[in-house]
């Protein structure tokens, strides 16, 4: 097994990422389109004696993690686990993910659920974004007016333009129905289930969509899971409040930061196209004490 770390910039984050991960064990894709971190990031892991690759990007996530994919098929390595490159992986992720790979049933894929995240420019408090479970939480996204009431107040701050409420109203109802989505099939009330872990079999069924700025992620957990409730696949989750393995990092500006709501126009088509599987269903949990037998 080897993590696979994507990095597209900021070397800082990249070179952090080996204060948990073994230098030995790690390989480096570099999709990036600014040609002075990819100089910068190929020097470090050439002085580090780390295994490393330059691909070739066109700006988007989906396509790096496609090359990451390629890379892992190409390889000899039976499991891999995907690092974004901003983010990084705890001790005891790096623990459990070695241990789920030298099992003999173990998983095709594992996602995340109840996901950690810090930023260390506020606080070194771990929060959970993703996690939509509370009940307060669940009565206000689906509660129409208040939700109108947000992108209206988001369209005349980032727009200026407190005449026009038509297009907060239209963001609303979009996040409507993404509300919905999320309640019938991700995992808990998780509004981004992440993809970490991989064996050969579930790389060789995925592929990112580069067409999607934002979502490409879900839409290929989606996938999957139809594939896994079917038989097909042996995926599980890993709940990761209390005892995270990977932390997703505020700390830079990343996609979902600088995006505006707009890219869930083509979003939600995308999901309404998978014909999805019955609603409320879960992964099964991942064993954390599961033996080697």
């Amino acid at each position: 097994m080897k993590f696979y770390i994507l990095c597209s910039r900021d070397l800082f984050c990249l070179e952090r990422q080996f204060d948990t991960i073994p230098k030995d064990q790690t390989v480096v894709v570099l999709n990036s389109l600014d040609e002075s971190f990819v100089v910068s990031a190929v020097s470090f892991c050439e002085k580090e004696q780390i295994e490393y690759y330059v691909t070739t990007s066109d700006g988007t996530p989906a396509t790096g993690k496609n090359e990451v994919l390629r890379l892992f098929l190409e390889s000899d390595n039976e499991y891999s686990v995907h690092i974004d490159g901003d983010d990084i992986l705890t001790d005891y992720g790096v623990s459990l993910y070695n241990d789920v790979a030298k099992r003999k049933n173990a998983p095709d894929c594992i996602a995340l659920y109840r996901q950690a995240a810090r930023d260390l420019s506020v606080s070194n408090e771990l929060v959970y974004p993703f996690d939509k479970s509370e009940p307060d939480l669940q009565a206000r996204a689906s509660n129409l007016e208040e939700v109108t009431w947000y992108y209206t107040e988001w369209w005349k701050y980032y727009h200026g333009d407190s005449a026009n409420i038509e297009n907060g109203k239209r963001l609303a109802d979009l996040r409507f129905e993404l509300n919905k989505m999320i309640a019938k099939y991700m995992e808990s009330h998780e509004s981004m289930c992440r993809l970490v872990f991989f064996s050969r079999k579930c790389a060789e069924m995925m592929w990112y969509d580069p067409t999607l700025t934002i979502g490409e992620d879900t839409i290929q957990f989606l996938k999957l899971k139809k594939i896994a409730l079917s038989g097909g696949l042996n995926m599980v989750r890993h709940r990761e409040r209390g005892n995270p393995s990977y932390i997703y990092m505020q700390d830079t500006e990343g996609t979902v930061k600088v995006t505006c709501w707009e890219w869930m126009t083509k979003f939600i088509p995308e999901v309404n196209k998978l014909s999805l599987f019955e609603p409320y269903q879960n992964l099964p949990e991942l064993l954390n004490n599961e033996v080697n037998r």
